[in-house]
């Protein structure tokens, strides 16, 4: 790329261009670790983050872990089986009916809501009201 020749001033513009292509190299290089690009939401769900499968360290900082009342579910989805095998995420897991966690056994699952009992009462938790 570059030719070596004895003539001073030859070399000197070799340098300088060499300089300049490890300049803008570099300058190139900072100006693209300095770009970082955010999500914006606008209200909605972030669809990068997944619904299931929720980090246990990061959940539990969140405030989630045991579920002493009903207050402590969250009810993220449901899905419909075609065999009649209906799934509800709930709290980042997908659960179904019978399934237990803690104190919470899932006791029935709707198009939009999942009833659920704990310490022996029976909660009905919506998905979305109309």
């Amino acid at each position: 790329m570059f030719r070596f020749t004895n003539n001073r001033k030859a070399r000197t513009m070799q340098v300088r261009s060499i300089q300049i292509t490890v300049l803008i190299l570099y300058a190139v290089s900072v100006c693209s670790f300095a770009y970082t690009s955010e999500y914006e939401s606008y209200g909605n769900r972030d669809p990068f983050v997944p619904l299931v499968g929720v980090d246990p360290l990061e959940s539990a900082a969140m405030g989630e872990g045991v579920i002493l009342s009903v207050n402590d579910v969250f009810l993220q989805g449901v899905v419909i089986g075609v065999d009649g095998r209906n799934s509800a995420i709930i709290n980042g897991e997908v659960m179904m009916v019978g399934s237990v966690k803690d104190n919470m056994t899932v006791e029935s699952i709707e198009n939009n809501s999942v009833k659920v009992k704990i310490a022996d009462r029976v909660h009905e938790i919506m998905l979305y009201t109309e």
